[in-house]
């Protein structure tokens, strides 16, 4: 038991044997003063966790200088070593301090990203990542969200567009990487759509329902390159779309319309590269 609660259920202990051997002598009413003092030490904790004060020994915070943490733990636990996570701080431009919208409660930079990795690393329950940390589960979920809400800003381009300047000096290494295991030669990547099933909605279950898994589900649409990355990444719409849908809504194909295209092709090769899709997909130059 940490040493704050011990602490406080003595005082708990003390105050009721004296409420105890005062009620003996006199008049006064035992249960009356024990709930009046219960309410206020429940006062008192709900003061504490609405400004963040939480009884956490600072013994038991997270510490990323912490040397005992070796690179195989690193790797273990967020899937990146220490030298390669504060590579990926710097890259991902969270500041050294972050703050709760209300500015309450504050953590580190290095701190955010280790919470956002070990929840995504495995299906982590917050309450297991508590005695890691050394925070309660309102202070994780909040770092959690707020952290992953920072780099979503920064950074949700990167997956929303497919096309980037450095995409232009990739697309011929794709392409004759897809070429070495099968006949086509222009394939730079692979579309699908994937569905996520949800629990069912207390309104509007027919815009998310999908006949085709019999499930209640968002939907999403990816492209993913021959070097596993997720070049493209657009969604969530309601279950009951098509694939064909997402294609359009999501400009994809407009996008490979204007870039995707061979500079100087050899008089035997496509003019154009292409997505590779499953038959729910139309047939287009770019869209195999």
């Amino acid at each position: 038991m940490a040493e704050g609660v011990e602490d406080e259920w003595q005082a708990i202990f003390l105050a009721l044997r004296g409420a105890l051997l005062d009620g003996v002598d006199g008049d006064l009413d035992v249960a009356a003063y024990l709930l009046e003092l219960l309410n206020e030490l429940g006062d008192e904790q709900e003061n504490d966790e609405e400004h963040g004060e939480v009884d956490v020994p600072a013994r038991n915070r997270f510490n990323p200088a912490d040397p005992k943490w070796t690179d195989d733990e690193w790797k273990q636990v967020f899937r990146f070593r220490k030298p390669d996570m504060d590579r990926l701080k710097a890259a991902l431009q969270l500041p050294d301090d972050m703050y709760t919208p209300d500015r309450r409660k504050k953590w580190s930079g290095m701190e955010g990203l280790c919470v956002v990795l070990a929840r995504l690393a495995y299906p982590n329950r917050l309450c297991s990542l508590a005695n890691m940390f050394g925070r309660p589960k309102s202070d994780l979920s909040e770092i959690f969200n707020c952290t992953l809400r920072f780099i979503s800003d920064e950074w949700q381009d990167l997956v929303l567009r497919i096309w980037h300047p450095w995409m232009a000096e990739r697309l011929e290494y794709f392409a004759s990487a897809v070429g070495r295991k099968c006949p086509l030669q222009n394939v730079v990547g692979f579309v699908d759509g994937t569905v996520r099933p949800i629990s069912r909605p207390s309104v509007g279950q027919r815009l998310f329902y999908n006949g085709h898994k019999r499930v209640h589900a968002l939907k999403f649409q990816s492209v993913v390159t021959p070097d596993g990355l997720i070049a493209q990444m657009y969604g969530p719409v309601e279950g009951r779309r098509h694939d064909s849908f997402m294609l359009q809504d999501s400009g994809l194909l407009a996008e490979l319309e204007e870039h995707f295209h061979r500079p100087n092709p050899e008089p035997d090769a496509a003019p154009v590269f292409s997505l590779y899709g499953d038959p729910a997909y139309p047939v287009r130059a770019h869209l195999l």
